[in-house]
């Protein structure tokens, strides 16, 4: 999964389903959001935004642009309070450490991105990134993942390289990484 892919499912998860969860899946225990009014860290991020879902249970970023350099997504949008109503310019810069993971599967609960395919599992991989250019993908499933032709199997684990390709079930499902 490449970053825009991951920081895209985190802003529509979090600021468009209002699934204050997926905190800890995406945001790291030292996050510092650069706004006066948010406190910093996971907890203090969740409190702030859970207070302005209840204020405004309509709210959603809309989303018009997503810029990656290196392991830096930038994100431009538009906050919206009430339908019609643009209330805040929203110009996000996330950067994405090593070591963090991103499970992939049909569980909404557990995965990060979630395929409804019948014949994905409910975990069915899980991508870390171990450094800039090398990914980890580990195959959690029963029905396989590829990367780049080989199978992995149920348990193993593959170092991979950005660029990589990576499918899951068939090569109906594939992504590259990076």
């Amino acid at each position: 999964m490449d970053t825009k892919s991951i920081v895209t499912s985190f802003f529509q998860k979090f600021f468009n389903e209002h699934d204050l969860s997926v905190v800890d899946h995406y945001l790291s225990p030292d996050y510092i959001q650069h706004d006066w009014d948010v406190p910093p860290g996971r907890d203090g991020f969740r409190n702030y935004f859970e207070q302005v879902f209840q204020r405004f249970p309509q709210f959603h970023v809309d989303v018009r642009h997503v810029i990656v350099d290196g392991d830096m997504v930038a994100i431009h949008g538009y906050g919206v309070t009430d339908p019609g109503k643009i209330e805040v310019l929203v110009v996000d810069i996330y950067r994405m450490k090593d070591g963090e993971s991103l499970t992939i599967g049909r569980d909404a609960e557990k995965c990060q991105i979630v395929l409804k395919k019948s014949n994905v599992s409910r975990e069915h991989c899980i991508v870390r990134r171990l450094d800039d250019d090398t990914y980890e993908v580990e195959d959690c499933s029963k029905n396989g993942v590829y990367v780049e032709g080989a199978y992995l199997g149920k348990g193993n684990k593959v170092q991979a390289e950005t660029g990589n390709r990576v499918w899951l079930c068939d090569e109906s499902q594939e992504f590259r990484l990076g």
